[in-house]
């Protein structure tokens, strides 16, 4: 445990009458006959009862330079360093040090005061004293890393990170179910008690407890009994929304664990997210020649599709501010259009373009946004890499590099923001091998670098 140890000069009140008039307790300020003339110096104590208003430990102070006058010491707790309100003890001289009990009523100082057989004398050393209570070491919540595996490989795995221990556990779904998580991971999500996995070419919404244990899987189908391929998750009031690749967005009954309701919305979506009380769906028409440019605007009570935001070209990846602005990643056709990040208006329906680059991926929490940019080479490689920040309430940039510390991240391939730290994690992919999690602070300095069990570490799921 961690003591605080608080040093303070002793009030030296040193009654020689050629030189000052010493600190007097008496009514009518005189020295009493026989009484010690010496005071204790360096008057030291350090609390370590944890608990607050009580006080215990040790209680120490240096002899004046002559003692021949002095029996004991007389020990007093003070409100105001001047009043003896409550004796604590004695001890001889000779002594220089006492050990004040635990659960001892807090005051705000302790006098140690030179006494004979005459009586205590006028001259007063104290200690202010500061009421130590332990703070509690913060336990962080755990972490789920997502690997989403290699295409229609059926090895997408799911791993446990303690940030407290700075232990990771590996393969957890498969562990605790006896089972393989699925062919491609595509999103997880925390919401209330539960996890939410969209694994993408299974077919199927995992939801489990905050140990991964599988509470019911979800296999969505179209009226004609055909797949629907889950991609992303929101959760907004007690329910949480799966978008399908076919182009329909679905709402899940967290008690039920069951699909409730579904409505269509644009080809092929990605991400859904939940402002001002609405629903908005990225629609990337990912499978079309030309892909869409659009947003669904969905009302969740009546679950319909109000209208649609035109955006940029292949809108993929959303977050919102807390001023009700939608930050849009948008892909490009991976040819002549570039993927750009957009900020979008949502009461006007305009975007403005804030960066354009071959690969954008983004970040977001307490309005701040990261933001990782970069070119392809000719192999389709990325190089000249940027970890840009963005401070969305005031809209300029505030870095263009938010690792501060000098650590080299190649092959970035997934980013999220811990809303509730405001760590940052960016998962790294060859595409072959197993890739890595790099952990950084919200001051951008490295916390910890893991190798993950499984391909393509995609999303990240954080307890609460």
């Amino acid at each position: 445990m961690k003591t605080r140890n608080y040093l303070f000069l002793s009030a030296l009140c040193a009654l020689m009458s050629f030189s000052f008039v010493a600190c007097d307790d008496d009514d009518d300020n005189k020295q009493d006959e026989g009484v010690p003339t010496g005071v204790v110096t360096d008057v030291k104590f350090t609390d370590t009862d944890k608990n607050a208003s009580k006080i215990g430990g040790t209680l120490s102070w240096t002899a004046p330079t002559s003692v021949e006058d002095i029996t004991k010491y007389v020990l007093y707790l003070s409100s105001d360093g001047n009043g003896k309100d409550t004796k604590l003890g004695e001890t001889a001289v000779g002594t220089n040090s006492f050990t004040v009990p635990d659960d001892t009523d807090f005051a705000s100082y302790i006098l140690v005061i030179a006494a004979n057989a005459k009586g205590e004398s006028n001259a007063i050393a104290k200690v202010q004293v500061t009421d130590f209570t332990e703070e509690p070491v913060p336990v962080l919540p755990g972490v789920y890393f997502m690997n989403s595996g290699k295409w229609q490989s059926n090895n997408a795995t799911l791993d446990y990170y303690d940030p407290n221990t700075k232990e990771l556990k590996t393969k957890v779904f498969a562990s605790v179910n006896g089972r393989g998580l699925g062919d491609t991971a595509n999103d997880i999500m925390v919401y209330g008690s539960k996890m939410y996995i969209a694994v993408s070419e299974s077919n199927t919404i995992e939801i489990t407890d905050a140990t991964a244990k599988s509470l019911k899987t979800i296999s969505p189908k179209d009226d004609s009994g055909q797949p629907q391929s889950p991609r992303y998750l929101a959760a907004y009031e007690g329910k949480v929304y799966v978008t399908l690749f076919d182009g329909h967005l679905a709402e899940i009954d967290t008690t039920s664990m069951e699909i409730t309701k579904k409505t269509k919305v644009g080809p092929n979506p990605y991400q859904v997210r939940e402002v001002g009380g609405k629903l908005y769906v990225a629609n990337s028409g990912g499978y079309n020649p030309v892909k869409d440019s659009t947003l669904s605007v969905v009302d969740p009570v009546s679950f319909t599709e109000e209208k649609k935001i035109v955006v940029g070209l292949n809108p993929m990846y959303m977050n919102a501010d807390s001023d009700g602005e939608l930050y849009v990643v948008c892909g490009g056709n991976f040819a002549d259009v570039k993927a750009s990040l957009r900020r979008v208006d949502l009461k006007a329906g305009t975007s403005t373009s804030l960066y354009t680059n071959d690969n954008i991926m983004m970040g977001m929490a307490a309005d701040k946004l990261y933001v990782i940019q970069s070119e392809n080479d000719a192999n389709w490689l990325p190089i000249n890499t940027q970890f840009v920040s963005y401070d969305a309430k005031s809209d300029t940039e505030t870095s263009k590099n938010f690792i501060t510390d000098g650590t080299v991240v190649d092959g970035a391939y997934s980013l999220n923001v811990n809303p509730a730290t405001g760590d940052i994690y960016i998962g790294t992919s060859d595409y072959v091998s197993t890739g890595d999690m790099f952990i950084f602070s919200a001051e951008g300095k490295k916390i910890n670098q893991l190798a993950v069990s499984g391909l393509n570490p995609m999303g990240v799921g954080f307890l609460k």
